[in-house]
């Protein structure tokens, strides 16, 4: 039995080993919600995938798709994982901007602009109204539906 493992991990290594980041940060993600309880998810899984995804970011060819799987693990950080507001606002400040950034690159991506919108929404959530009015979220997401 204990061979086995030990094959079995080797194997996975192998596998690994063949992957690029964006494919291991997709695994990870899928993962996020292991070791959750209740409704707070674990870091540990979740922040990898993070640094599979920025790794992968970085690199040519796979920029937008990363980009957008970051947005979804800062909306999920920000909704699962944030303890405080405080946190939830650097969460989702990362998923605004970043956000923005991708839409700038890559008008035509719809992954990023529901993404961005997610982000963007979940912000405004913990910000307030008031400070939702002020940062002209409304007309921000008018113009992202136009």
């Amino acid at each position: 039995m204990k061979s086995l493992k030990v094959i079995a991990l080797f194997i996975i290594s192998l596998l690994n080993a063949e992957l690029t980041h964006y494919e291991r940060g997709v695994l990870l993600y899928e993962q996020r919600a292991s070791k959750a309880e209740g409704l707070n998810a674990n870091t540990e899984i979740i922040d990898q995938a993070i640094n599979e995804f920025l790794k992968g970011y970085k690199t040519s060819g796979s920029e937008l798709s990363s980009g957008i799987y970051l947005l979804r693990c800062y909306y999920y950080k920000g909704k699962f994982v944030a303890e405080d507001d405080q946190k939830k606002k650097d969460f989702f400040n990362q998923g605004k901007a970043l956000g923005e950034k991708l839409i700038e690159l890559y008008p035509e991506a719809a992954g990023a602009y529901y993404w961005y919108l997610v982000n963007l929404g979940s912000w405004a959530e913990v910000y307030g109204i008031l400070s939702a009015a002020k940062e002209g979220v409304a007309n921000t997401m008018r113009k992202v539906f136009n």
